[in-house]
């Protein structure tokens, strides 16, 4: 009884602590995007309330199919309902509290958009500490830092497409970042409440990336002009201009063989995570079974290995073709990673989880290494 009152008491400080943090945020931002704080404070709420009725929802739905989160046997058809109910339906309730603002011709900016946005996260991943404290089992251990890594990716996935609705002649992108954030979310919920052993750490590098993204969208545009200039001239290329084949149009010669280049480097590298393990006592096996250091320590190092990869391969590449952007590069990576997911899909179908839950990382990952392999 001591260790679930425990652990109830620190759910309900995770939710108290988020909707601190979301008004927090309304005041940060505020300078360029101002929501009256009763206003902010009702979204959040809703958001909350939803959060909970949705959670009945779901466990409604998973009793009647007969799936319990804690069978092993039953990890694809809990993926197939993450991808195809549980994402769409969340991501759809958080953009159902903004969408009559948006209609409403009162989102002016993407800043005020992600703002909105991130109110709804907020107030969703409070709703999900106090689902989890007074309605619903705890997850695998160790839960706490499961759900506390939710947090970014709850707040972000919001942000990131309710900021298109905010930009003039972006809007027509509204509906393919909603879909795309719906599948991350699906993909990292099962990582982090489904799966067991230490495959949680698969989630820590989207959680992050999810981090940074909600800052940028956030507070990119209220830290003054000089330090945002700074940041978007990079070295006298332009973000637009990394991505814009400006000097020679794109080759497809470069990109094939890139994508046989970052598989090759994945390749070595993973086989020399696997010999840095053996030689080390390394017991790969216990990343499915194990949940403590043991477990967690595999997964690591040969998440660390793939990763490294990507920026890498992307260097490699750059320099090899001359490359004026980024885009040949990373045009090569998204070929690898679709040939990593077609192989996997009918040879280990649970691979296709993991790649697909590393794909956004290693994209961003290597876009970097290619920057800074770039023709300048």
């Amino acid at each position: 009884m001591t260790s679930v009152s425990t652990r109830s008491v620190v759910e309900m400080l995770l939710a108290v602590a988020s909707v601190a943090l979301a008004l927090w945020v309304r005041r940060r931002v505020a300078p360029r995007a101002s929501v009256p704080s009763h206003r902010a404070f009702t979204l959040v709420f809703l958001a909350l309330a939803m959060a909970l009725v949705l959670g009945v929802f779901e466990g409604r739905v998973l009793a009647f199919l007969e799936l319990d989160p804690r069978d092993r046997e039953a990890q694809g058809a809990l993926l197939a309902f993450a991808l195809l109910v549980q994402g769409p339906v969340i991501e759809g309730a958080k953009a159902l509290l903004v969408w009559p603002v948006y209609r409403a011709g009162l989102v002016t900016s993407g800043v005020f958009g992600s703002l909105l946005g991130a109110l709804v996260g907020f107030g969703f991943f409070a709703g999900e500490c106090l689902r989890f404290a007074f309605l619903d089992e705890p997850g695998p251990p160790p839960f706490e830092l499961r759900l506390f890594l939710s947090l970014p990716l709850e707040v972000a996935a919001p942000a990131a497409y309710c900021h298109t609705l905010g930009v003039r002649g972006r809007d027509r992108y509204f509906g393919l970042a909603w879909v795309l954030c719906a599948v991350i979310h699906a993909l990292t919920h099962h990582f982090l409440f489904v799966r067991g052993g230490a495959y949680w750490a698969l989630a820590i590098p989207p959680s992050a990336l999810s981090a940074w993204l909600s800052y940028w969208l956030l507070f990119r545009q209220t830290e003054g002009t000089r330090r945002t200039n700074a940041f978007l001239e990079l070295e006298g290329l332009s973000l637009r201009e990394v991505f814009r084949p400006a000097r020679r149009p794109l080759k497809l010669i470069w990109i094939a063989f890139g994508a046989f280049v970052t598989l090759g480097v994945t390749l070595v590298l993973l086989a020399f995570a696997v010999y840095v393990g053996h030689r080390f006592d390394i017991d790969f096996t216990l990343a499915e079974e194990g949940s403590g250091y043991s477990g967690l320590l595999p997964v690591v190092l040969l998440g660390s290995a793939m990763l490294a990869a990507f920026p890498l391969s992307a260097y490699l590449v750059a320099r090899a073709s001359g490359a004026s952007s980024v885009l040949e590069p990373a045009w090569s990576t998204a070929m690898a990673i679709a040939l990593v997911l077609g192989l996997f899909s009918v040879s280990e179908p649970t691979a296709v989880v993991v790649a697909l839950g590393v794909a956004p990382v290693g994209f961003a990952l290597a876009c970097l290494g290619a920057w800074f392999g770039l023709d300048r």
